[in-house]
């Protein structure tokens, strides 16, 4: 199964974070079925509608994913999700991307706050400044 095409990802192995913008993302009722270009994720749940006009801004809470967003027109008056509705979320593969997932960045100097050590420090300025003067 691929969720990104070779050619759209700054990465090919690790931990990859997979992109696609709210608006290529199709909000279902009911588990679609698709074909192999096409990636669904789901059940999730319907965290906030936010009706905006031309469109519909929906955060979806899809377990082990996260919140996604969707950004859906308003093209009919028939029903639309609301807070709390379980739905699923389907995108073309090709219209996803892959990005790298930076490391954790590790700290330069550990911090050390013992007591005995900023008593050190402490008197280290201290004495410092006395020479200075």
């Amino acid at each position: 199964m691929s969720f990104v095409p070779a050619d759209r990802a700054v990465a090919h192995r690790g931990v990859v974070t997979v992109g696609i913008r709210p608006e290529k993302v199709t909000l279902h009722q009911s588990k679609p079925s698709t074909g192999a270009d096409e990636t669904v994720v789901g059940p999730g749940r319907v965290v906030d509608a936010s009706f905006s006009g031309v469109s519909t801004q929906y955060l979806v809470d899809v377990p082990r994913l996260g919140e996604i967003t969707v950004f859906a027109q308003n093209t009919s008056l028939g029903e639309h999700a609301k807070h709390g509705d379980e739905v699923y979320l389907s995108w073309k593969v090709a219209h996803a991307f892959g990005l790298a997932d930076a490391p954790p960045q590790e700290e330069r100097f550990q911090a050390d706050t013992n007591t005995a050590s900023v008593a050190v420090q402490e008197r280290e300025k201290l004495e410092a400044e006395l020479e200075e003067s």
